[in-house]
């Protein structure tokens, strides 16, 4: 399992903007957006969607950590 956790805080609407801008680029990455939109972190086993996640975040100037979780 990995995780993406936005550090500090981010605007919401950005959040909202970038998924609806980008969540068609990779398949299954809505529910991701959902979840940073709501929680400030996600979490998938799928890491080539976390990894798109981070580079999208990277691009728009979004600080974050990348953890991979135990189990």
């Amino acid at each position: 399992m990995y995780e993406l956790r936005i550090k500090g805080q981010v605007d919401k609407k950005l959040i909202k903007q970038l998924q609806d801008e980008y969540y068609k680029q990779v398949q299954g990455t809505y529910e991701l957006y959902n979840s940073l939109y709501m929680n400030n972190y996600c979490r998938s086993y799928n890491k080539d969607r976390i990894f798109y996640l981070g580079y999208v975040l990277a691009k728009n100037n979004i600080d974050f950590t990348f953890t991979e979780l135990e189990g």
